[in-house]
């Protein structure tokens, strides 16, 4: 019985009819976007990680108006109807809690993490 050759940590082998053919797994990419939602008088999830140049889509999924506002200013959708949604990519590093200024009970964090971070 022939040995096969040593391989490398994260390779896979498949054997079909013929030679061993070796095969790397390739991580899949973080999405580009990220979605938060408003259900029920609650963003979900309440804390989104991305990497930084990432996207944050948010959406009322409510039948009531909603804000997502930042508790440092560093963004703010102003007034989002029921159905709408709000679009904002996250520069730097760095923690984002914000809450709806309508709902003030109602409060997420966006956690970025420096691009080429895994997540």
């Amino acid at each position: 019985m022939k040995s096969l050759p040593a391989l490398a940590a994260g390779a896979l082998v498949l054997a079909a009819l013929g030679p061993a053919t070796l095969v790397r797994a390739q991580t899949a990419a973080p999405p580009k976007v990220a979605t938060v939602t408003i259900k029920h008088d609650a963003f979900t999830p309440a804390i989104v990680h991305v990497v930084a140049g990432q996207t944050v889509t948010f959406v009322n999924g409510d039948d009531e108006t909603h804000t997502f506002t930042s508790d440092t200013a560093a963004f703010d959708s102003k007034n989002v109807d029921a159905n709408g949604r709000f679009v904002h990519t996250f520069a730097k590093p760095g923690s984002y809690p914000y809450h709806c200024a309508i709902h003030t009970f109602m409060k997420g964090t966006v956690i970025v993490d420096p691009a080429g971070a895994s997540q």
